[in-house]
């Protein structure tokens, strides 16, 4: 049931998206939009389908090599207090 409201705030934002006058990579995101079917489709697990979908996000639409700011990025939460302790509760 989450899987089918994502798709569908993901299909809203790019309608909307679409209708102004910036430039929207459609095909882009419609091609995010099929991984994410096929991928739910077949049986993959979510964490995982989001984290494929992280990391094709981060190659399509950055302008830097995403390699380069994946560490600071994936580090960041985990060295952060609160994150850390409140499960160790």
């Amino acid at each position: 049931m989450i899987a089918v409201v994502f798709l569908l705030a993901l299909l809203g934002v790019l309608v909307f998206a679409a209708a102004g006058t910036a430039a929207v990579p459609v095909a882009e995101i419609l091609m995010l939009i099929g991984v994410f079917i096929v991928f739910f489709g077949s049986g993959v697990y979510v964490a995982a389908v989001l984290g494929i979908l992280a990391f094709l996000i981060g190659f399509m639409f950055s302008d830097r090599p995403w390699w380069l700011f994946a560490g600071q990025t994936l580090w960041g939460p985990s060295s952060n207090f609160v994150l850390v302790a409140v499960p160790l509760f």
